[in-house]
């Protein structure tokens, strides 16, 4: 069993992937809490499967990154007709930080999503701009939330 704080060098051609559906739930959920935890984000497994479930019913397509059979990663997107958004990509902490994730996007982008298609995504956290930036991604729009009483100071 692989730990966290290990890394485990991959070829990028031998991940395998595939397109994930509703059997995929509990693959797929484990995916979004590796992201989560990346941030330190405690999120409980019945509403992450919750979220992935609506995500697929609503239309998104998913994926899921292989290694040996076992998922290494995983990207969510709707397409929104002129353009795709991608909702989530993750590659597992033990993958991360040898080029696998930018080789995958590439992969993922040419295979599944489209080269000529526009693509977009809101990203947060200290190291993700850095990584989109490196794939080519430029910042394209400031996004906004409307906040509730509570969340105001």
């Amino acid at each position: 069993m692989v730990t966290a704080d290990e890394i485990v060098a991959v070829a990028p051609a031998a991940i395998r992937l595939r397109r994930a559906g509703f059997d995929d739930i509990d693959a797929l959920a484990a995916m979004y809490l590796s992201l989560y935890a990346a941030y330190d984000e405690v999120w409980p497994l019945d509403s992450v499967r919750h979220k992935v479930r609506q995500r697929l019913a609503a239309g998104c397509r998913a994926m899921l990154f292989e290694h040996d059979d076992r998922p290494i990663g995983a990207a969510v997107w709707i397409d929104i007709g002129d353009h795709v958004f991608l909702l989530t990509y993750v590659i597992d902490r033990p993958y991360r930080s040898q080029g696998l994730g930018a080789a995958l996007f590439a992969r993922l982008r040419d295979e599944q999503i489209g080269a000529d298609r526009e693509i977009r995504l809101e990203t947060f956290g200290e190291h993700a701009p850095r990584f989109w930036r490196g794939c080519g991604f430029e910042p394209s729009f400031q996004g906004m939330r409307l906040c509730t009483e509570e969340d105001r100071p």
